[in-house]
This record gives structure tokens, C-alpha cells and sequence, in this order.
């Protein structure tokens, strides 16, 4: 898939793979800045999955940047439990925020929304993409008329998303006739469920780390990526 951006005036392509045997879909990204000058480039990729009481959202980053619709409340807070409530379980929270997760330098970027089994979506990229956030709709009275709004009567659901930038309140620069290129794969995690629904939100991190990394090696998905450079660039051989 691919597409003239009007806004950012920049070319994207898409393209998505299942090969033979793989428990993930790869999604694999590109970013073309055609001019003689720099780009504001915006890039998010958003996931929605199913908002229930017993779904937990886990990334690897000890703190994120609370934003609550306005820049006036921007601060950064400590994760999962900030002011007494933990905010990794949607259905606690009264209002609708944004959660910018602060992933480490050189740490893997991923994440996941786990239920009671400790089962659900998780979604994994390479080092490029290194944002990562949740957004929440609250469960006063505004937040449940805005998913009606979007998703039908009784249809709830949670937004986690991955960006080339920590937070949606910036741009990342593309220089003059540069290319971003990223990889990212979605599929099935499984993690243990004590652990991931326990109060040791480290232990958590650790055990959903160490499943991605039997599921889908780092050396192994950053070699995927640069396998990518023997087709991306022929020409499509069909339009639909």
C-alpha cells in the first residue's frame, strides 16, 4: 500500500506479510521525504483492542508523560500506579488521558494488552519506531458517550499505539531526500497471567520481554527488515 501524504507532503508504503509458518504479521514501513529541504514528520501506528476490566496494558518503560488533553496537565509520572490508582487497567481511570510511554535507550520497544489469561495482542517494531502510548476514553459519563459515538452501544475498546516521536505533542525531522524505514510485527502473546496481573510491574515487563524474544529473536527481526530491501522497491503488479 501506498500513498502521497498531502499534510506532511511526504510518500509512505505499506506492506504487510504472513509467510509460511509465522505467528506474526510483519507490517514493514517506509518514509520518503523527496525535497531539497526537512520534513516535520508525524507517524503513529494505532492498535485497538478490547476494553474490559481485566485488560492490562504493559510496556517495557518505568515512567511515562500524562497528558490530559491539555498541556497545562502534561507531567510525567511513574508507572503503573499514579495517584493511587493503576492506570495500566483503562477501566480505573475517570477520564481520558494520554499515557507516553518512556521507553529506555536501547531497549526493545514493545507492547501489549494482556486479559485475565494473561493472553492478547502484543506489537513489536524495531528500534526506529520507539514511541509508545495508551490512550484512554474514561469511564465518566464523556468518555462512554465518545466510544458510543465511535464504536457502536456496548462496543468498548483501548487504544495503544507506536510513534517515531515520544509523545503526539512533536514531530521527528526528516532531512532533504531522506528515508525512514522501520519493521513492526503484530500477533498472539500469551504471558503468565499471576505474573502480569501481579503487583511487580518489572516482573510483568520481564516475562512478556522474554516471550517476544523466544516468539520473534531481535537479531533475527532486524535481519527481516534489512530482507526487505530486495523488493521494496518493485513496482506493484497489480492495482486494486
Amino acid at each position: 500500500m501506498y500513498e502521497y501524504e498531502r499534510i506532511r507532503q511526504a510518500a509512505y508504503q505499506i506492506d504487510a506479510s504472513l509467510p509460511a509458518g509465522s505467528q506474526v504479521l510483519y507490517v514493514r514501513c517506509r518514509l520518503i521525504n523527496p525535497f531539497d529541504h526537512a520534513l516535520p514528520m508525524y507517524w503513529w501506528s494505532n492498535m485497538a483492542v478490547p476494553e474490559r476490566a481485566d485488560m492490562r496494558v504493559i510496556t517495557p518503560a518505568p515512567d511515562a508523560y500524562q497528558f490530559a488533553l491539555s498541556v497545562d496537565n502534561l507531567r510525567t509520572v511513574a508507572m503503573p500506579i499514579v495517584d493511587g490508582t493503576d492506570v495500566t487497567y483503562t477501566t480505573n481511570g475517570t477520564r481520558a488521558a494520554d499515557y507516553f510511554f518512556r521507553i529506555p535507550e536501547k531497549q526493545r520497544p514493545w507492547i501489549t494488552a494482556l486479559d485475565a489469561e494473561g493472553k492478547g495482542l502484543v506489537q513489536v517494531s524495531t528500534d526506529v519506531l520507539r514511541g509508545r502510548k495508551l490512550f484512554l476514553w474514561g469511564t465518566g459519563s464523556g468518555g462512554k458517550r465518545w466510544q458510543e459515538w465511535l464504536n457502536g452501544a456496548g462496543n468498548t475498546y483501548l487504544e495503544i499505539q507506536a510513534g517515531l516521536a515520544p509523545t503526539q505533542l512533536e514531530y521527528a525531522v526528516m532531512q532533504p531526500h531522506a528515508e525512514v524505514e522501520w519493521l513492526e510485527a503484530y500477533g498472539l502473546m500469551e504471558a503468565d497471567a499471576q505474573t502480569v496481573h501481579g503487583a511487580d510491574w518489572k516482573a510483568a515487563q520481564a516475562d512478556v520481554e522474554g516471550r517476544i524474544e523466544h516468539l520473534l529473536p531481535r537479531a533475527d527481526f532486524d535481519a527481516e527488515l534489512r530482507r526487505g530491501d530486495r523488493w521494496k522497491n518493485n513496482p506493484p503488479a497489480e492495482i486494486i
